[in-house]
């Protein structure tokens, strides 16, 4: 007599397997083969049609009904059919479940008996629109290893824009015209859900404020960090800065650095507003640099211990010599420190109730598998890394996270300013390459060879692990919130474009008078009123900050500019001079302190001359002289 199974329940994505035949049995008595249909329509509401096969590899074994519990998902309008008709099925939900029960219309008995039928529902959970880009998740099927087969097709309307990056990569992606069709088998679902991302770019709008406080008698100068142009990934169009800034320049790190000039016991708020453009970045890490191909000065500059980084403690050190593999690419090698991070460490999800949360490093991190906070795995994920010989570094900002269990921001400041930390490395081939360990443990989504478009830098930290602060860390008593970021409502309407004014010089150096003499050149002054930095300006390797003015030599009969944007496109500007004079504008931090430390050399030099004359001489006669003409 065959023994009858109640309940067979074959697992699928997101599946909590509270069974009564668990799934090794239910591998071991039958071969289970699934093709499901996600079709996403215009709205975002996807249909999903799962063709289920079983096939019985034992005589003594019938399955009389089939069990699909579905996890942190909303599914409506479900149905079951197969060859006979439609199949009963009952639906029960609890507080994050839904079981869909279905009995079958007729018995498998038999070995290689198989039997197929069809489920069908919907839900608005697969893709959600996060500002101007749709994002799709298809979570990771948790018993992939226990079916015979498992193949995906995934439907995405055209109207959701290009594609910004799909993970994995999938075997197959047809045009069917109005729609993009992408196939993915069992061996590249293995252990990973599906994420992609559609749309040009986020458009982003920030109002940002920092508190400074001289508590000296004696005047300071401070520095804030404003969030940094990132090539190819981030650019910000700076609206407005109150009050003006003393100077400004970018640091080593890339950040643009604005410094102000505080009387004693003085205090400043400072308010930034403006918008910014978040673009997708893709890589396959496969086709990475090799790590011989790393530059030698970003290693020396990226590649040192740091506090929080300890790149010479043993333990790191016999770490990063079992995960290295001078036989695969940079990115390669970097991914099996993510994935060495992000299966090891534990977080922290009652973090954002606490008040204040210490930074621990890397070494207790990695000592310690947790609960930790984000702050620990970039920190670990760096430390790692480096230790490889592979330039990393810290990046902090903003992040828009839409569910906390599996996106979570840790950094809690206070006034209620969540901040989030990650981190990224240098590859010869792809340059710097942005990844998340945190949010690659809590969701289980690859986000190592892909960032979403809602990480938002305000300031990179490689040179140093404690400095620049981002934005929200500069508060000097109470609780005012600091930070406001929202999606932009109307991003057609924000113009990233250039926006200058051009003065022609009336007072130019004596140097710049005598080219301009004999080059036939005018000299113009370039001021940046707001809007976004302008680079290589004029060819010159120079760079042209928002709300500062630059000097350039152009052509006498020339009315156009060449500069270039974050992503090195070339672009010419047709000006028209203005009247008047250029507005007082912050100064770099070369022409206030190079200029004087150039001066001091200088004086210092003639002093030392001075008092050493046969010097003087020495150097006179080691002079090369041009040959006199000889008489007849």
């Amino acid at each position: 007599m065959p023994r009858i199974l109640k309940s067979l329940t074959l697992a699928t994505f997101l599946i909590i397997t509270s069974l009564l035949l668990p799934p090794a049995l239910a591998d071991e008595l039958f071969d289970t083969e699934f093709n499901v249909v996600y079709n996403i329509a215009p709205t975002g509401e996807a249909s999903i049609v799962q063709n289920i096969k079983i096939t019985n590899k034992q005589d003594d074994v019938v399955a009389t009904n089939y069990s699909l519990t579905i996890k942190d998902m909303n599914i409506y309008d479900a149905a079951g059919t197969d060859d006979e008709g439609e199949l009963k099925l009952e639906t029960s939900k609890d507080v994050n479940t839904t079981t869909l029960k279905t009995e079958f219309n007729e018995q498998v008995i038999g070995a290689d008996r198989s039997y197929e039928w069809q489920l069908k529902y919907k839900s608005g959970d697969i893709a959600t629109k996060v500002g101007e880009v749709w994002n799709v998740h298809i979570p990771q099927v948790e018993v992939l290893d226990l079916t015979k087969d498992y193949n995906v097709t995934l439907v995405v309307p055209k109207e959701f824009g290009p594609e910004i990056f799909i993970s994995p990569l999938p075997t197959k992606a047809t045009d069917e015209g109005a729609s993009i069709t992408y196939f993915f088998d069992k061996k590249t679902l293995a252990e990973k859900g599906i994420t992609a991302s559609f749309g040009n770019f986020q458009t982003l709008n920030f109002q940002l404020k920092y508190n400074l406080s001289n508590e000296s008698a004696f005047t300071s100068y401070q520095e804030i960090a404003l969030p940094p142009d990132i090539t190819n990934t981030q650019q910000v169009l700076y609206k407005s800065l109150e009050p003006k800034p003393y100077s400004f320049h970018t640091d080593d790190d890339g950040n643009l650095i604005a410094t102000y000039k505080l009387g004693g016991h003085d205090e400043v708020e400072v308010i930034l507003t403006g918008s910014a453009r978040i673009a997708g970045k893709q890589i396959n890490p496969f086709f990475g640099g090799s790590l011989s191909e790393i530059p030698g000065e970003l290693k020396r500059k990226y590649t040192g211990a740091e506090k929080y980084w300890e790149v010479d403690a043993p333990m790191i050190k016999d770490l990063a010599s079992s995960l290295k593999d001078t036989g695969l690419t940079t990115s390669q090698n970097a991914q099996r420190v993510y994935e060495y991070v992000t299966q090891n460490l534990k977080y922290d999800f009652d973090i954002v109730n606490k008040s204040f949360v210490d930074r621990n490093g890397a070494l207790n991190a990695l000592t310690n598998p947790g609960p930790w906070a984000c702050m620990e795995f970039t920190d670990s994920f760096i430390a790692i890394t480096r230790a490889m010989g592979i330039p990393a570094r810290e990046l902090n900002g903003y992040a828009f996270a839409q569910e906390s269990n599996l996106t979570p921001l840790s950094i809690n400041l206070k006034g209620g300013d969540l901040l989030h930390s990650w981190a990224e490395f240098y590859d010869p081939n792809f340059g710097w390459v942005q990844v998340d360990p945190t949010w690659g443990n809590t969701s289980g989504i690859d986000y190592f060879t892909k960032l979403d478009t809602n990480h938002f830098v305000f300031s990179i930290k490689g040179t140093s692990s404690e400095y620049p602060f981002p934005a929200g860390a500069y508060k000097v008593t109470g609780n005012e919130k600091q930070v406001e970021v929202d999606f932009a409502q109307n991003p057609e309407e924000i113009n990233f474009n250039e926006n200058i004014k051009v003065y022609e010089e009336a007072n130019p150096s004596l140097i710049l008078k005598l080219l301009s003499r004999f080059r036939e050149l005018k000299t113009y002054t370039i001021y940046n009123q707001d809007g976004i930095k302008l680079y290589n300006l004029n060819r010159k390797r120079q760079i042209l900050q928002p709300f500062s003015t630059a000097t350039v030599q152009l052509p006498k009969d020339s009315n156009e500019l060449y500069f270039e944007d974050f992503t090195g496109k070339g672009k010419v500007l047709s000006f028209a001079v203005s009247q008047g004079e250029p507005p007082e504008t912050p100064k770099p931090v070369f022409s206030l302190f190079g200029v004087a430390a150039l001066a001091l050399l200088l004086c210092t030099m003639i002093y030392w001359l001075a008092i050493h004359p046969e010097a003087l001489k020495k150097v006179s006669r080691r002079l090369p002289h041009r040959p006199q003409a000889q008489g007849q």
